[in-house]
């Protein structure tokens, strides 16, 4: 699988590089079409070099990038009125304005940090400057065997491809000669 740690850095790229996001990674999976994103790729490069490159870009971007944690709360819906109300004819008739308001509950409310995206953007630029570019994957054919799937990231080469689960995750590995 593809360190979860690249995405938004990876995502990034991708939009820095032009690419576009429709169909979603996960659709173009599910039909078993090549993926456009997602696997930087640099000539030559080991999975050491690839993995202390992409790392030195994350910590780039986390030191250039200071997070910034802010609240979310989901908005403040009007509901009805608990103040009784009378009909009279085309008119109504309430004892007191108001009612209840839903949303923003304190267990509903989360935090993110409101500076993921501009540090994702950091990290996709050194990606670049490192000499990486995003790659097309195809799906891996049918009945084929391929080498193990591993968490470090191998070189690509003219046999990558990619392997999809039954949710639309996949793992990029290569077939056997």
């Amino acid at each position: 699988m593809i360190a979860p740690r690249l995405s938004l850095g990876v995502f990034a790229l991708a939009a820095l590089t032009g690419c576009t996001s429709a169909p979603g990674t996960a659709t173009l999976v599910a039909q078993g079409r090549p993926i456009e994103v997602i696997y930087p790729m640099k000539s030559g490069a080991t999975p050491g070099l690839m993995e202390r490159d992409l790392v030195a870009c994350e910590m780039e971007a986390a030191q250039s990038v200071p997070q910034r944690i802010a609240p979310m709360l989901p908005p403040a819906l009007p509901g009805q009125s608990l103040n009784p109300c009378t009909e009279m004819g085309y008119s109504v008739s309430c004892r007191a304005p108001g009612g209840q308001i839903f949303g923003s509950e304190r267990y509903s409310a989360y935090s993110y940090d409101a500076t993921a995206s501009v540090m994702a953007e950091v990290e996709a630029r050194c990606i670049l400057r490192s000499g990486y570019r995003l790659a097309t994957l195809p799906r891996c054919p049918e009945g084929v065997q391929t080498r193990p799937v591993a968490s470090r990231m191998y070189p690509l080469s003219e046999r990558t491809c990619y392997l999809p689960d039954a949710v639309a995750i996949y793992a990029v590995t290569e077939t056997l000669r």
